[in-house]
């Protein structure tokens, strides 16, 4: 017989948060502009900070950032074509307007690239509908979610933009003294200190997404696990048994995609004892440790919780 932990579907706490920065911004025009980040005709290596006082919405502990969007300032006409563009996040200790002008200086030990580098292209002009909208710019889906927890500090995004194809983008932002955001900037990717120091910061809109959980239940013999798609980087992983030495392997199997879940479907008849599943990601740059600790679904004795082991480093996560 073949064990699995069932989890049924209503048991699954999954959830997002949106929040501007600066707070009070989605719906209104910031007081200024950003040429520094997609205005430029040559390269582009921009820090931006944000207070942690603007994240109060998220939960204890964090959460992860899976989507940034930026929208277009409405005296901006242009749609620029970027060949590549990096973006870095980090939890920082530097507040805004006190950025130092060493780049490296303002960088936290978390630092993770979370985007690219590849091709993008700038939000889109937006027409007498002042002020553009996040709804209808272009989002950057993370390729690595970042977890961040305001109570370890500010909220540090470095860009990393190789020269425009043609024109510029002018993004919104807001410019005033002792607020929520400031940046510095330089015109080459190879600087080490930053050239220009502005009070002012893009307006950003950030999608966070809760740490996913696995369900799961039984079907006509078929035992259907539901995956959350965001936050992404997040891997399947299976193994036969369990014990202080447990392997891990990455779900060989196609999942099928049906709106914001991954389904993975397994035939109950396969002549196996038992299966366990767990949902990993590795901060980019830390090795992984082996942990003695329950799969992510565990036979029915004990039975199996929605709980998360979470040891700090390095950032690995599994559903008992």
């Amino acid at each position: 017989m073949l064990f699995f932990a069932i989890i049924p579907w209503a048991t699954l706490l999954y959830s997002s948060t949106y929040i501007t920065v600066p707070n009070g911004f989605y719906n209104v025009e910031g007081n200024s502009f950003s040429d520094l980040t997609f205005g430029k005709l040559t390269p582009v290596r921009y820090q931006q900070i944000f207070a942690a006082s603007q994240f109060s919405q998220l939960p204890p502990g964090g959460s992860f950032i899976s989507v940034i969007t930026f929208r277009a300032d409405c005296s901006s006409a242009d749609t620029v074509g970027i060949p590549n563009l990096q973006i870095n996040l980090s939890t920082s200790l530097k507040a805004p307007d006190q950025l130092s002008m060493v780049f490296a200086d303002n960088i936290g030990p978390d630092e993770t690239m979370v985007f690219g580098p590849e091709p993008f292209s700038t939000p889109p002009y937006c027409g007498t509908n002042c002020p553009c909208t996040f709804i209808h710019s272009r989002y950057l889906a993370l390729e690595s979610p970042f977890l961040y927890n305001p109570a370890n500090g500010n909220l540090l995004m470095e860009l990393r933009i190789s020269a425009m194809n043609y024109g510029g983008r002018k993004l919104d932002a807001q410019d005033t003294t002792n607020d929520s955001v400031s940046c510095i900037a330089s015109f080459s990717l190879q600087d080490t200190t930053a050239t220009v120091m502005r009070t002012a910061g893009v307006i950003t809109y950030f999608r966070f997404d809760s740490l996913p959980s696995l369900e799961s239940k039984i079907e006509t013999n078929t035992f259907i696990l539901k995956i959350p798609l965001y936050p992404g980087g997040f891997h399947l992983q299976d193994a036969n048994f369990l014990s202080n030495n447990i392997l891990w392997n990455n779900y060989p199997l196609q999942t099928e995609k049906i709106g914001i879940y991954n389904y993975a479907r397994i035939p109950l008849n396969r002549g196996v004892s038992a299966q366990y599943f767990r949902l990993f990601w590795q901060n980019p740059g830390v090795p992984p440790i082996s942990l003695a600790a329950p799969s992510a679904l565990a036979p029915p004795t004990p039975p199996a919780t929605n709980s998360l082991t979470i040891p700090l480093n390095p950032k690995y996560y599994e559903q008992p």
